[in-house]
């Protein structure tokens, strides 16, 4: 069973406010969550804040989405934006966090695109140097009858 995904703490009582989070193991984390706040000591003040007012009963959690291991991070950056959850009106998250770790999608992508970019520069100078590496010709009666 695929344990991995995207989960929300919701706040029923707190206009239905969210803290999206996500996991290799979903069940695990929320359990864990909660074992925080109860003891006082949760990370995000936020949270914690609105758990100490309204207390266990007024929370539920659900998971979101099962993905892929690799997938954890955009799933979970999606999810954030989606529901607004940085913002204090509609959640609990305190900055755009995926997996503890912050993200930069455009800088992922721009790093991205200048790699392919160095990528297609070293593929022009080896064709200038070496074309015979890149044509071929095409024969078309294969088998010369």
């Amino acid at each position: 069973m695929n344990n991995c995904g995207i989960y929300g703490l919701i706040c029923i009582d707190d206009n239905y406010r969210i803290y999206i989070g996500s996991s290799i193991r979903i069940k695990e984390r929320i359990l864990s969550h909660f074992a925080s706040l109860k003891r006082n000591a949760h990370i995000n003040s936020k949270l914690q804040k609105a758990f100490n007012y309204y207390g266990r009963g007024s929370f539920k959690w659900e998971i979101l989405e099962y993905c892929m291991e690799e997938n954890l991070i955009e799933r979970e950056l999606y999810y954030i934006t989606s529901y607004n959850s940085t913002n204090l009106n509609y959640g609990y998250n305190l900055s755009k966090k995926a997996n503890g770790r912050l993200i930069d999608l455009e800088k992922k992508r721009e790093e991205k695109r200048i790699k392919d970019q160095e990528i297609e520069e070293m593929r022009k100078e080896c064709l200038k140097k070496y074309p015979e590496w890149f044509t071929w010709k095409r024969n078309k009666n294969p088998s010369g009858m």
